[in-house]
């Protein structure tokens, strides 16, 4: 696994938008995240090549937060509103992996370089625990 840092590369990069778009649009690979529309959202506006890419269903993306409101709604008989409130990737963390997952970092400077190791750590771990919760939880 890599980590990217998108910023540091300036929006400029026509190749990475490329790449990204190749990615995405890639029906066999499975690309898991957590309110992951969002992130797309915010990369689409940092690289014209993804704008197309970004918009409407995109093939093989899943995103944990929609599929544990979804499960929620079936096994608690919720509303979709209701399936939704409570459901953050740490407390997914909690349930599925029986481990906290510290979020204090969410919020800080991250437009500042170079990132701090716990900065680092942070957007790795929040990259790694969908795809782990996914492969256990939905995989298995």
């Amino acid at each position: 696994a890599f980590m990217v840092d998108l910023l540091s590369l300036g929006h400029s990069s026509d190749s990475l938008g490329v790449a990204l778009e190749e990615i995405l649009q890639n029906p066999s690979l499975t690309k898991v995240g957590f309110d992951c529309f969002a992130d797309l959202g915010k990369l689409a506006k940092s690289f014209d090549k993804l704008k197309r890419a970004c918009t409407g269903k995109l093939p093989g993306v899943v995103d944990l937060q929609t599929l544990e409101a979804e499960r929620r709604m079936v096994e608690e008989r919720l509303t979709k509103n209701q399936a939704r409130e409570g459901v953050s990737l740490s407390s997914m963390t909690e349930k599925y992996l029986g481990l906290p997952l510290n979020k204090s970092l969410q919020l800080c400077d991250w437009t500042r370089r170079p990132l701090s190791p716990a900065q680092a750590l942070y957007a790795s771990l929040d990259a790694y625990v969908p795809a782990r919760i996914f492969v256990q939880r939905f995989m298995t």
